[in-house]
């Protein structure tokens, strides 16, 4: 009984340690963004840019619908202005989603760069019975192979995280700004259309 008691003790002393390890280990990989600060709002501006640009194609096309098409206004000028204006939003959202793929690209690299350097700097100070405990393959994989798969984390995961949550947030906001009553009921779909995809799968 008691050393089941134990067991119990020491299982869940490890999972708080493993937590913590993990968490200080997330935080050690998100300081090494303090060094590309500029490149990293530049990032998210592109991101938010992108989104912008998303939003306003529904928006140009709902204002069509029910200010002119709705009405039968068929007048060649206004349509060709908002043709103009759906190709300006077409166009800033692939040249800004360019740009931020450019931008992440070189910000998830010059990180990795900097990791390495830091890295192969540790390993030279390291003594002798290091290298004699550990194979050079296994230091090789470590400063290659492991450090690179840190590169998708920088370059596209913590960005696209923020660049959803833009997304949700304006999406939301055009969404009751246009109709509250339509909104709504869309967010009640939400938990409908979750529940059947979770009972579908399983």
């Amino acid at each position: 009984m008691n050393s089941s008691k134990e067991k119990a003790v020491m299982d869940g002393s490890m999972k708080e340690f493993v937590d913590k390890k993990k968490g200080s280990t997330v935080i050690r990989l998100l300081s090494y963004f303090r060094y590309y600060k500029g490149l990293a709002v530049l990032a998210v501006l592109l991101a938010l840019l992108v989104n912008i640009a998303s939003i306003a194609q529904p928006y140009i096309l709902k204002t069509i619908i029910d200010n002119y098409l709705t009405k039968g206004i068929y007048e060649f000028n206004i349509f060709l202005s908002f043709g103009l204006l759906y190709l300006f939003t077409v166009t800033v959202g692939a040249a800004g989603n360019y740009g931020q793929t450019v931008v992440l690209t070189f910000l998830g690299q010059s990180i990795i760069h900097k990791i390495r350097t830091k890295l192969f700097s540790h390993i030279q100070n390291l003594g002798m019975r290091f290298f004699d405990k550990n194979s050079s393959g296994k230091i090789l994989t470590r400063i290659n192979s492991d450090v690179e798969t840190l590169s998708d984390i920088y370059s596209s995961t913590l960005i696209v995280i923020v660049r959803d949550t833009l997304l949700i947030v304006g999406i939301l906001t055009a969404m009751f700004s246009m109709s509250k009553t339509l909104a709504l009921w869309s967010l009640w779909s939400i938990p409908v259309v979750a529940a059947l995809t979770v009972l579908y799968r399983y």
